[in-house]
């Protein structure tokens, strides 16, 4: 009877602990084969242009330029009636294909009604204008890790013609200025250049924190694949001892019933 009971016991056991042991492997078996075919990271440039957008507002380019900078010699509030309106702009949340051309053409017709309206000066000749954008010292590279559709080419000129347009918007503000401080922000946004610095420094950054953000991504995902061996390990030494446990249940069942026939006797 004593013996009857124990067995009871080892075998409740032995279900439970198998029970345990095969869940353990289902689930270790989905982990490894979703670690094994998990999708490689995407960090699409194309779909972070309304990020952008916010980069490239004018009054972040405005408050770098001019707060608190003693040679334009401009107050904070002069600053602030430049940019008290905060002006919705153009959207930059998509860019037609091979919209390069076209794009370019809008960023000299919007920077040349920020100049006139502004400073009364303007840029006379369009290839110059292009030639200032792509030359060196404005260049910025990217990779096709953050550039998986291969816009860029018309994404950049994009991004100046979205930036350009803002500062059209605020041309008005700038032209209520006194002649003096006028001049002052002449000198320091155009003349030095600074309105394609502010550029160029932004959309370096952008991309190099994109490309930041995919590299995290990537050793994430790599540790991840790499972790599928572990889980098909485990996955097969669960379901070993699931078979070895269920073995030892049948071979104690027949020794059972085995010795019942000797026992009646």
């Amino acid at each position: 009877m004593v013996e009857n009971f124990l067995l009871r016991i080892f075998r409740a056991s032995a279900v439970v602990t198998a029970a345990v042991a095969l869940l353990i492997a289902v689930l270790a078996l989905v982990y490894g084969l979703y670690a094994r075919y998990a999708p490689k990271p995407v960090v699409d440039v194309y779909a972070r242009l309304e990020k952008l957008s916010d980069l490239l507002r004018p009054e972040i380019m405005l408050r770098q330029a001019l707060v608190d900078d003693r040679e334009v010699g401009l107050t904070i509030w002069t600053v602030e009636q430049l940019t008290k309106d905060v002006l919705r702009g153009p959207s930059l949340s998509s860019v037609p294909e091979n919209s390069q051309q076209a794009s370019l053409d809008e960023a000299f017709k919007s920077m040349n009604e920020f100049l006139l309206t502004a400073f009364s000066i303007r840029i006379g000749d369009r290839a110059r204008f292009v030639e200032t954008l792509t030359s060196p010292r404005f260049r910025f590279s990217w990779t096709n890790d953050i550039d998986p559709q291969k816009r860029m080419g018309d994404i950049w000129p994009a991004a100046f013609a979205f930036y350009a347009k803002w500062l059209a918007g605020h041309a008005k503000n700038v032209a209520g200025l006194t002649a003096e401080n006028r001049i002052k922000v002449q000198q320091k946004l155009v003349d030095k250049s600074f309105i394609y610095e502010f550029y160029s420094t932004t959309m370096n950054n952008f991309l190099k924190s994109l490309a930041s953000e995919y590299a995290e991504r990537s050793l994430q995902h790599s540790v991840l694949r790499d972790s599928q061996w572990f889980a098909f390990q485990l996955m097969a030494a669960s379901f070993g001892y699931f078979f070895l446990i269920m073995l030892a249940v049948v071979f104690i069942r027949i020794e059972v019933n085995l010795r019942r026939p000797v026992d009646q006797e």
